[in-house]
């Protein structure tokens, strides 16, 4: 039986994360009363979830969870939204950010911008394919993910890195 809203999640990044160095750090899920959560993300990735092709109006949307910059609260503030939005005939993607408290970072601050900026160059590549309209992408995001947010809309064209 098909889910009502089934998702794929892709890597953000092909090969090399950029600003990024092994670490002992663990990526794992953590459930705090029932909410997944990661304190730690080694694999930054895009949950992609379409809506049906009947129901697709061409929109999209990109969210950006919060955690105060500690975590990355997939549930309440990702995934309850992109099934909402989903609901109404619009694509939604959940990112899965690097955070700048971990020791993986080379130069902390960068990491959440740099998986931002790659989220929405990945929307945009790939908008044909997912029946979006270019032109009608917005992106959200919640107490840490509303300031990644901004900081995605104000400077998207800064060179974060090389592109791939």
């Amino acid at each position: 039986m098909k889910q009502l809203f089934d998702y794929i999640s892709i890597p953000l990044w092909r090969e090399k994360i950029p600003n990024f160095r092994e670490t002992d750090e663990i990526e794992e899920p953590r459930f705090d009363d029932g909410v997944e959560s990661y304190k730690v993300v080694t694999n930054p990735s895009l949950m992609v979830y379409l809506p049906s092709a009947k129901r697709s109006t061409g929109q999209a949307v990109l969210i950006i969870p919060g955690g105060g910059y500690q975590a990355v609260v997939l549930e309440w503030e990702g995934s309850d939204i992109a099934k909402w939005l989903n609901a109404n005939g619009i694509a939604a993607f959940v990112l899965k950010y690097r955070l700048p408290i971990t020791a993986n970072n080379i130069v902390r601050y960068k990491s959440p911008l740099q998986d931002a900026v790659r989220a929405l160059r990945l929307i945009r590549k790939n908008a044909e394919a997912w029946r979006i309209d270019q032109r009608n992408i917005g992106v959200m995001g919640f107490s840490a993910g509303g300031h990644l947010a901004s900081l995605l809309g104000t400077h998207y064209e800064d060179a974060h890195y090389e592109k791939t």
